[in-house]
């Protein structure tokens, strides 16, 4: 399953050959609403909604039918919907995708820094959304993986880790003999706490890689 941020990159939101210096971006305009697509991020009230399911109804006859637009809003998680009349528009917000390093963590916010212009920014764990138990994890991290984050107005509004990353296992569980051939798999835990099912022959000390979109082992590193 894809992540809400590549949801947007397929959306068309971030496009490329349209980079500022703080990387890809969108100028803002309207679109119809009959053109809005799952993944696209809206500016309403003030507000930023991502279109969760974007569903056109033809009419009959000389009916022009109508639009069910499911939005969920991206501060809150909210979800909603709207019935809009073709021919109407509505407001695609202006993003910027930044790439940062994680340098440290300051009580629920980690301090991320851009390698083009060297800023600091503070970016909510929460931003994280699924990924956030992941976000705890890399910041145990020697070398904590760089993470992406998107920007409306220079406010963070969605970060991601990158699909993949190594952690090292803190402890694990034994694995019996007297469990079911099928039954491979073992709780272990990495070192903020998080549980990840493993293979029975993974030992603390080993560096795994993990799908932090599903929480699945991916496999052991060499």
């Amino acid at each position: 399953e894809a992540s809400w941020m590549e949801t947007i990159r397929r959306a068309g939101v971030l496009m490329p050959g349209m980079q500022g210096k703080c990387g890809g971006s969108v100028r803002e305009y309207k679109k119809e609403c009959t053109e809005v697509r799952p993944g696209n991020v809206l500016e309403k009230d003030g507000k930023l909604y991502q279109v969760v399911k974007a569903e056109h109804t033809r009419g009959l006859a000389r009916q022009s039918g109508n639009v069910q637009i499911e939005m969920k809003d991206l501060t809150s998680g909210t979800k909603s919907s709207q019935r809009m009349k073709p021919g109407q528009t509505l407001e695609i917000a202006h993003l910027e995708e930044r790439q940062l390093s994680i340098l440290y963590s300051e009580g629920s916010d980690i301090i991320v820094m851009d390698e083009k212009t060297f800023e600091q920014t503070a970016l909510p764990v929460k931003l994280f959304s699924e990924h956030e138990s992941f976000v705890n994890e890399s910041l145990q991290l020697d070398e904590p993986p760089n993470v992406k984050a998107l920007f409306h107005k220079s406010s963070p509004v969605l970060c991601e880790l990158p699909p993949q990353v190594s952690f090292v296992i803190e402890t694990c569980d034994p694995h019996s003999r007297r469990q079911h051939a099928q039954a491979q798999y073992k709780p272990a835990y990495l070192p903020a706490g998080t549980k990840v099912m493993v293979p029975h022959f993974i030992e603390p000390g080993n560096t795994i890689v993990v799908d932090v979109n599903t929480g699945n082992f991916v496999r052991k590193e060499k």
